[in-house]
Formats: structure tokens, sequence, C-alpha cells
């Protein structure tokens, strides 16, 4: 069996990313997520739907499935 490796990678902060979702083919929603920072697996930042900017605050668990 083999282990799978890993490596330590950097993302700039803030980092801005694009979210697009769709049912049956048909987009029902689009906005964006800022990650303004990462530090000891809490992230923080921020999602954007239709011009209203709402804050979030969680965990990043690598192990969660």
């Amino acid at each position: 069996m083999k282990i799978p490796k890993t490596a330590k990678v950097s993302i700039p902060f803030p980092s801005v990313w694009g979210i697009d979702a769709s049912i049956a083919g048909r987009s029902i929603i689009r906005g964006i997520l800022t990650i303004d920072s990462i530090v000891d697996n809490k992230v923080v930042g921020t999602v954007n739907f239709r011009g209203i900017p709402i804050p979030i605050n969680g965990y990043w668990d690598e192990s969660a499935k």
C-alpha cells in the first residue's frame, strides 16, 4: 500500500474564488469567496452574493471527509 505524499503549499491572501452552482444544468447562484487568512486551521473571509459580503469564520480540517 502506497502512502500518499503531502506537500505544504501557500496561497496569496486575500485569495478570491468564484462560486457557481447549478441544478439540472441551470445556473442558480453565483458569488465570490474571499479567503483573508488561514491561521492554525482557522479560516477567515467573506462570501459575497448579490453585492452583500457575508463574513465567514470556520475551521479547516484536512482529515474530515
